[in-house]
């Protein structure tokens, strides 16, 4: 056991503070080794606002957030018509104040996601899978937000092909990877083989284009219910995602090679421990550069 602060006793973690600390105070554990109070402050909550509009029946709501221009970005499904629609949000204070929802396809589709660029030109990247086609492959889209809230996208580019083959593209992430800039990432299900996939896309630098290098293969198994995130230093995405009786699994992939391409390490862990109810996976990162633990003290 690593002892911080003050020696250990009868199993303890024994730490030091300055400040009175009482029963169940959740506390931070600094780099000097002490640990001090967190205090809890009043937090003034707005009113609830509707993006989509009132009345609209929606599902498979995805969003991110543009710190560069400070805007919201949240995507859905119409019930509707199955389209997909967008639309912008900005935060003054404690309001939300919503732009109008907009269609980003003309055509039914699902397992939509976005992600905001990192060029500071206000781009966005959606994904889905375009049901009107009959391969139902995944695409993307790049937009532009306006002054005005509305958005302009380019033209979609599939991302679901391999060797000249189109594939249907289901449970479609997305995420931004940190370095090199204007890279995305996208994992898949190809939809024939049921195998796990992620494509590597690049946003042009101007303009509302992408290209995609060819899909990469991470999981032989049965996969579905995917979750992926960048790490700390950008360069590395954590996929998640059951498998087979639904156990929960993932690797880690990182942006090599020139031209890019994601190669993943020969080790897949199961994070469920044979569990076989991991359905729903999320994952983020935290950054490494803090110093800081999050406890709760006890006395």
């Amino acid at each position: 056991m690593k002892v911080i602060g003050g020696t250990d006793k009868d199993g303890e973690f024994v730490a030091t503070t300055s400040s009175s600390l009482e029963n169940g105070d959740t506390i931070i554990l600094n780099n000097d080794g002490t640990v001090a109070r967190v205090f809890d402050s009043s937090q003034e909550v707005g009113a609830e606002s509707d993006p989509s509009g009132t009345d609209v029946n929606v599902s498979e709501i995805r969003s991110d957030f543009d710190g560069i221009n400070n805007k919201f970005v949240v995507v859905y499904t119409n019930n509707a018509n199955q389209y997909g629609y967008i639309v912008i949000g900005e935060l003054k204070g404690t309001t939300l104040t919503w732009g109008t929802p907009q269609a980003f396809t003309d055509h039914t589709c699902a397992n939509i996601d976005v992600a905001c660029t990192d060029q500071g030109t206000g781009r966005v990247v959606v994904c889905y899978r375009n049901n009107s086609i009959g391969d139902s492959p995944g695409q993307a889209k790049v937009g532009t937000i306006n002054a005005d809230g509305t958005v302009t996208f380019g033209t979609a580019v599939t991302y679901t092909i391999r060797s000249s083959t189109t594939y249907a593209g289901w449970y479609n992430r997305i995420t931004l990877m940190g370095s090199p800039a204007g890279r995305v990432t996208i994992v898949y299900r190809e939809g024939s083989t049921t195998h796990g996939y992620v494509a590597l896309g690049t946003v042009a630098t101007s303009g509302n284009s992408i290209t995609f290098n060819d899909p990469v293969q991470f999981s032989s198994g049965n996969c579905d219910n995917f979750g992926i995130s960048r790490l700390y230093n950008g360069a590395q995405i954590l996929v998640a995602w059951s498998e087979g009786a639904a156990q929960g699994k993932c690797r880690v992939g990182t942006v090599e090679g020139n031209p890019y391409q994601i190669v993943f390490g020969n080790n897949t862990v199961d994070f469920s421990g044979g569990s076989t109810n991991s359905t729903f996976n999320a994952v983020t990162y935290v950054s490494d550069d803090t110093g800081q633990v999050y406890g709760t003290s006890s006395g």
